[in-house]
């Protein structure tokens, strides 16, 4: 396994080590060796962006691209843009060589995390909160990018699922006030933040295909549950949220996915207008 281990932290031997390494996920991660596997995966996200190209803090998609501010697209009402708000922008690299090494280095990180999903429940639930938003963010986030119906659905419903628990990971603070016992493993705030971050990654990813017929209905409920909770995300967070359904709902208003919205008298839609 330390061999295997090596082979995975070796950016240059890390793609050809990662079908074994999965396969041993699928076969050996018992609960007996859990802590041994969990070790490698925080290591293997610990250098992803070590192995992608630096986006300067935007969101890192599955198809080499990055989804641009929700509100500055919105103020385009040329007819050309998406009608869902958001538009890809291609990352620049040095050669062809080196887009298709960061293709496959993102689809390689997607299979060793669908790996990992079929054995999620082996681990520790002080290992779980992580596990998830670590499948949330290379796995779930990523099959957005799909024309498979199925895969897309059973994607939003986990991040449907990694949302509502952030009303059930965390005690409120009136219950710690009167001393009720809390037996449920609390996150840390790092733990936390970085669910934050992979929660808005992959609604953002989700957003970015909205213009796909059977995707209407899980982005409708993915963004209302985010919604309702949007209280329990930090201020940056809870903005692009807000800014993202507002189109959402803009759009299932007109009723007609594609149709072009009118703009107002200031050329903003309603949902920017001041």
């Amino acid at each position: 396994m330390k061999k295997v281990e090596g082979l995975m932290m070796n950016d240059k031997k890390f793609l050809k080590a990662a079908p074994l390494f999965c396969k041993l996920i699928e076969s050996d991660c018992t609960k007996e060796r859990c802590d041994e596997f969990f070790r490698i995966l925080v290591a293997l996200d610990d250098v992803y962006a070590r192995r992608t190209p630096s986006q300067s803090q935007q969101t890192r998609v599955a198809n080499t691209t990055t989804s641009t501010t929700t509100s500055s697209l919105a103020a385009k009402v040329d007819g050309n843009e998406d009608m869902s708000g958001s538009q890809s922008r291609r990352i620049p690299l040095s050669s062809a060589n080196e887009d298709e090494k960061y293709g496959k280095t993102l689809r390689t990180y997607f299979n060793v995390f669908s790996s990992v999903r079929k054995v999620r429940d082996v681990f520790k639930e002080e290992q779980m909160f992580t596990i998830d938003t670590l499948i949330l963010f290379h796995e779930s986030a990523s099959a957005f990018f799909t024309d498979d119906s199925f895969q897309f659905a059973r994607a939003a419903k986990f991040t449907r699922d990694c949302i509502g628990q952030l009303q059930t990971m965390f005690p409120k603070k009136s219950e710690l006030m009167h001393g009720k016992p809390w037996e449920k493993y609390i996150p840390t705030e790092e733990e936390k933040r970085k669910r934050m971050s992979a929660l808005v990654c992959s609604l953002e990813n989700m957003f970015a295909n909205r213009k796909k017929q059977f995707t209407q209905a899980d982005v409708d409920q993915s963004f209302k549950c985010a919604s309702d909770l949007r209280l329990l995300f930090p201020q940056k967070e809870r903005e692009r949220i807000d800014d993202m359904y507002d189109v959402v709902k803009e759009m299932r208003s007109c009723g007609v996915l594609g149709a072009k919205r009118t703009a107002n008298k200031k050329g903003l839609f309603r949902s920017y207008a001041n």
